[in-house]
């Protein structure tokens, strides 16, 4: 794909991006923590823990808060699985985006080197919600995104 030719959109406007935050209540369940981000999933490994307001669905993406590890949830959790508070979410309108597409996209060269132009911070580096909400996508054709899910 020649980005270059591609029309570039927010990722804001083809997803859903956000940090998940503490429920009011003190309800422990299974939490993905960055340190689970492995293929496979193991649902063993998973620690409980205080829940948050996101529940993870088949096609969500799970990123670091410097993006240097995208995630893609490819399996349908048949219990509730939720998201850290130490990591984003980015759960794609799917009929905008394929999820993996847009996995292969955050992952690329190309978008690690945008990346770099919005991270902030010496230490712990990370993206602002909003520097993430404003991140460019290429948009090709739906059916050319498909093409993702081969690779």
């Amino acid at each position: 794909m020649d980005v270059t030719r591609e029309k570039f959109v927010r990722l804001g406007d083809i997803a859903e991006v956000r940090k998940p935050r503490d429920t009011e209540t003190s309800v422990t369940g299974q939490v993905l923590r960055a340190v689970d981000l492995k293929y496979p999933l193991s649902k063993q490994l998973l620690k409980s823990a205080n829940v948050t307001d996101v529940k993870l669905q088949q096609g969500d993406l799970v990123a670091t808060q410097n993006l240097k590890i995208v995630y893609l949830i490819d399996i349908v959790p048949k219990q509730q699985i939720f998201l850290s508070k130490s990591l984003i979410l980015i759960r794609p309108h799917t009929k905008l985006v394929s999820p993996h597409f847009l996995l292969l996209y955050l992952q690329s060269d190309t978008a690690k080197e945008y990346a770099t132009t919005v991270i902030a911070g010496i230490t712990l580096q990370r993206i602002s919600l909003l520097g993430l909400v404003k991140f460019p996508i290429p948009l090709p054709e739906i059916s050319t995104q498909e093409r993702a899910k081969a690779i």
